[in-house]
Formats: C-alpha cells, sequence, structure tokens
C-alpha cells in the first residue's frame, strides 16, 4: 500500500513549539484543553499516520470530501 505522511499540495499545518506544550502540560487550568496542531489536508489520497505506542492526547479528524479510516486496538472505523 502506497503511504504518504505529508507534502500535499495546499497543505498547511500549525504546531505549538515543544516549550509551550511542556508550560501548558502543567498548568492545572488548561493541562487537558489546549489544541496541539491544526493542519489542512486537501486531497490527501494515501495519506498515512501510525502511532506504535498510541498517544496520550485526542484527535479529531474531520473529513469534509471523500472517506478515510483509522484503527484503534485492531478495530478499524470508517471517516467520510
Amino acid at each position: 500500500m502506497i503511504k504518504k505522511k505529508e507534502g500535499f499540495k495546499g497543505e498547511r499545518l500549525v504546531s505549538l513549539p515543544e516549550a509551550l506544550l511542556t508550560k501548558f502540560s502543567k498548568n492545572p487550568l488548561i493541562e487537558n484543553l489546549y489544541i496541539r496542531k491544526m493542519g489542512f489536508f486537501p486531497k490527501v489520497k494515501f495519506h498515512a499516520v501510525e502511532k506504535e505506542q498510541g498517544v496520550h492526547y485526542y484527535m479529531l479528524l474531520y473529513c469534509v470530501d471523500g472517506k478515510g479510516w483509522y484503527k484503534i486496538r485492531d478495530k478499524k472505523y470508517t471517516i467520510s
């Protein structure tokens, strides 16, 4: 299967710096309430990201065209 992590035409991605993430994670008022990354990936055929150890944060995947999928603990979910 073809897999591509990044570099799509029109792709936009913004990430908080690691120092700011560390600071936010220690603040009891916002430790679980901040956005780490935000992106826009139009026409992302073959987009793939694998997190072998999982993640300690939440992800919001919002599909406006086409379809995709994600898998958690060997269960596959469709996004459309």
